[in-house]
């Protein structure tokens, strides 16, 4: 999952005319997914026990939410996003992005978040290639820039040569 966190809101109503899902709806359901585990029942426990609240490799988190149980006292559920394509973990997650320009369009607002939709993009990439929630403001040797591989195929639609347009007889 994937959050703006920089939408601001003034009477339930987002200020830069955002009208996506907003933070609370999402944050709801990775609490639903990850955080189950603060309930401290072992059925709470084995609801999605990989699901963590992700970090930046630097390890800011803009806004922790997700909790758990450690030694009975309720605790944060974080854990960093992957450094690295070769990593096999974390499979799934909840990552904040907090760049200005974000917004929960984001990953396909090109417009009105140019900086989040690269980053956005380039992490929607990397899960979808490798299956790793990465950290997608860190571009080096092990996590490369992904280029697009090939060309987009190019696609034709053809009538057939005879049509027949059948209509109800009344």
């Amino acid at each position: 999952m994937q959050e703006a966190t920089t939408t601001s809101f003034a009477d339930g109503r987002p200020l830069n005319g955002d009208l996506v899902i907003p933070n609370s709806a999402t944050r709801y359901l990775g609490d639903a997914l990850g955080g189950r585990g603060v309930l401290g029942t072992p059925a709470a426990l084995a609801v999605a026990p990989g699901f963590d609240q992700l970090s930046y490799l630097s390890g800011r988190v803009p806004a922790p939410f997700m909790m758990t149980l450690a030694d009975g006292a309720p605790v944060f559920k974080i854990a960093p996003a992957a450094g690295s394509a070769a990593a096999t973990a974390p499979r799934e997650g909840y990552f904040q992005f907090d760049q200005p320009d974000a917004t929960h369009g984001m990953l396909i607002d090109q417009a009105s978040s140019p900086v989040t939709f690269q980053l956005a993009q380039r992490q929607m990439v990397y899960f979808v290639r490798n299956g790793i929630a990465v950290d997608p403001t860190v571009t080096s040797a092990a996590l490369p820039r992904v280029e697009a591989a090939g060309t987009t195929p190019r696609y034709r639609v053809l009538a057939p040569r005879v049509m027949k347009v059948l209509t109800p007889r009344y």
